[in-house]
């Protein structure tokens, strides 16, 4: 007899959410407009004799890094408006969800500035919090990666990283986040538009992402393999690389 199993990461969330906020989705479908305006082949000044340079968009690693696990939407517009460089940060609502009669939770709160100690990166501005609609669950064994957006470039937030054990955690998780000052102005204003990627999130098998890691010798075989893939400029694209539903 066979039994459905259960998939090893699902979201959910109450009827209202899912009626109201835009779903978490692939992340390939959330790459940023600068890596969509690069050419995959750069100019004939700038490439060698044998082989065409190729830009970033053309890197099977970079792209995947990118690609990977889901993305996590803001659920809100969200308007800021930060002073002295970065010390002091204002933010308003811009939906017409009525977060007042409680048809929806605010989708921001603020973390004391003291757990984040003193005098290191994270000390310099107030630590925000986005208040997630979406529940993860995972399979028994597995936790789930919560990661700021991987190369999506300049950026006015950053959320903080985190892992959950997310097969026992029957809650939602939320996401931590510091605002940046990219262009170092001591005043700026900018919004965070419903649908912003915020968090990437994907599965991980806790044995083996926490377990010790084995060291060894190269071996003949492990020569061998490095002279095929440095022999042809294409080899990890042609002969390694698989194509990512």
């Amino acid at each position: 007899m066979f039994f459905n199993k259960k998939p090893l990461i699902e979201v959910s969330a109450t009827k209202m959410n899912r009626n109201l906020f835009d779903v978490p989705n692939q992340s390939k479908n959330f790459l940023p407009n600068w890596i969509k305006t690069v050419k995959f082949n750069m100019s004939k000044e700038n490439s060698n004799k044998m082989y065409p340079s190729q830009s970033v968009r053309a890197c099977m690693p970079f792209m995947d890094a990118m690609s990977v696990g889901w993305i996590i939407p803001a659920p809100w517009d969200v308007y800021f408006e930060v002073e002295n460089y970065g010390k002091k940060v204002n933010y308003e609502f811009r939906n017409q969800i009525e977060v007042s009669r409680g048809i929806a939770n605010p989708p921001i709160e603020q973390h004391n500035q003291q757990q984040v100690g003193k005098n290191n990166l994270y000390a310099n501005s107030p630590i925000l919090k986005f208040i997630n609609p979406w529940k993860i669950t995972t399979r028994t064994g597995y936790s789930t990666m919560f990661i700021n957006p991987v190369n999506h470039g300049k950026s006015y937030i950053e959320c903080f990283a985190g892992v959950v054990d997310t097969d026992k955690y029957s809650n939602l998780v939320n996401f931590p986040f510091r605002v940046l000052n990219p262009d170092n102005k001591e005043s700026y204003n900018f919004m965070i538009k419903a649908g912003h990627p915020i968090i990437q999130f994907f599965p991980i098998k806790r044995k083996e992402s926490f377990g010790e890691l084995p060291v060894r010798d190269l071996t003949d075989n492990d020569v061998k393999d490095h002279i095929q893939v440095t022999s042809n400029y294409h080899y990890y694209k042609e002969k390694i690389h698989d194509v990512k539903s």
